[in-house]
């Protein structure tokens, strides 16, 4: 195709169409080079999955939190976490609350914390302060 013989109001047009294809694009990749996702499976102590348990990761350093709730295979996906250190914290009715600090979150990785939760009351907290391995 010869581009004099088009139009200048149709070349404008063709170039808006194709920079509106890539302007999700270049979102995604800036979203994805400043954030990482937490994930993991709750579980009671005999191994069986807690559905519907709220699951909470708070940056350390921000307060700003982000949330999510237990899948019926007991997983919970906290994706789009900004990069930082977080607490991470989890209750369900009949379960004591559990929280991890400083669960790390690292550019465009996976950090895997799996729970278990121990019976008790939702005002009682499990704390366990350890670092999570970082899957990359």
């Amino acid at each position: 195709m010869n581009y004099s013989e088009v139009k200048p109001s149709r070349l404008l047009l063709r170039c808006a169409a194709v920079a509106a294809l890539l302007l999700p694009l270049a979102s995604t990749g800036y979203a994805q080079a400043t954030a990482g996702t937490i994930r993991g499976y709750i579980t009671d102590s005999t191994g069986a999955v807690i559905v519907a348990a709220e699951v909470r990761a708070t940056n350390l350093a921000t307060d700003h939190s982000v949330s999510a709730q237990t899948t019926e295979a007991g997983v919970y996906v906290l994706g789009n976490v900004p990069v930082g250190d977080y607490r991470l914290e989890a209750e369900s009715p009949g379960f004591r609350r559990f929280a991890r600090e400083p669960v790390n979150v690292a550019t465009a990785s996976t950090t895997t914390v799996d729970v278990q939760m121990e019976l008790g009351q939702v005002t009682e907290t499990v704390t366990v302060e350890a670092a999570a391995a970082a899957l990359v």
